[in-house]
């Protein structure tokens, strides 16, 4: 099936090389994912906070979450 947008091919200006670099581990190839994404920096640019958030410690949700979320079910 044919792509809407294309992901960016290498090699890659020195902005998007920035940017994939700082959304990938030390040493792994950029994923097709965000190579699309960095067709718009600036939203790149803007979700690198959100997405180091969410794939952080810092993100805690409780263990129990689904037996909280299942209370206001049970009659």
């Amino acid at each position: 099936m044919p792509t809407r947008v294309d992901p960016v091919q290498p090699p890659y200006p020195s902005q998007v090389a920035e940017r994939l670099d700082a959304m990938m581990p030390p040493g792994q190839p950029p994923i097709l994912l965000f190579r699309t994404f960095v067709r718009n920096l600036p939203m790149t640019t803007a979700m690198s906070g959100w997405g180091g958030y969410e794939l952080s410690k810092r993100l805690s949700l409780p263990r129990d979450r689904h037996r909280q979320d299942l209370r206001p079910l049970r009659v």
